[in-house]
């Protein structure tokens, strides 16, 4: 199986990163549109991506792990499998790193696809988390 990697260096502490990864009300200024999430080991969450003239998209998982350094959760892929997605944090002079993997990538086939819808919106995402922390624009915005 395959990941997704995606990195940014964002100029905020990792506990204001953390916050943006994990609190539903931030989630949906540079993530979802519309977040419902019990943020634990264990915990459920759903993420509604709306957008007008695109097919709205759900994704429903679970928390795998909570940290001061690490938000993971799985990220169903229907009819394919269960990937998941860990936000890794690494902080150094006021400065954090932030590492999106997205594992469980297959190859081939339907995966092609997948990837190619997936891997320039991670980026996106990246980009906007980034963007979202270091001066509130919205990327989704055009």
């Amino acid at each position: 199986m395959g990941t997704i990697e995606k990195t940014a260096v964002i100029s905020a502490p990792a506990s204001k990163v953390m916050t943006a990864l994990t609190d539903a009300t931030q989630l949906e200024k540079w993530f979802p549109t519309k977040v419902k999430s019990d943020v634990r080991v264990g915990g459920d969450y759903k993420f509604e991506f709306i957008r007008p003239g695109e097919e709205d998209h759900v994704v429903e998982g679970e928390f795998t792990a909570i940290g001061p350094d690490k938000v993971s959760y799985t990220w169903p892929m229907p009819g394919l499998a269960e990937t998941s997605v860990d936000w890794l944090l690494s902080e150094s002079g006021g400065k954090t790193t932030v590492k999106m993997v997205h594992n469980g990538i297959g190859e081939g086939g339907p995966w092609d696809q997948v990837r190619d819808m997936m891997d320039p919106g991670w980026e996106m995402f990246v980009n906007n988390l980034k963007s979202f922390l270091e001066g509130g624009k919205d990327l989704r915005q055009g």
